[in-house]
């Protein structure tokens, strides 16, 4: 489950082409600062945009990290 790129945040292409990304948490939460990358080639990807996800956003994805 992936929350959706806020509209003024989304590439003109395909969104099936970039990546979202958060940083690591090592304890069972929802994630709250998404990353949309965009891969150039072998391990280098650009960050085109980071955001904060709402409250709204992160209790419904809390409830896929619930035990």
């Amino acid at each position: 489950m992936v929350p959706p790129v806020p509209p003024g945040l989304r590439p003109a292409s395909a969104i099936g082409n970039y990546h979202v990304l958060w940083e690591a948490e090592w304890e069972r939460v929802a994630p709250a600062d998404p990353a949309l990358l965009k891969h150039i080639g072998g391990d280098l990807y650009a960050v085109l945009a980071v955001w904060d996800l709402t409250e709204l956003e992160r209790a419904v994805l809390a409830g896929r990290f619930a035990e």
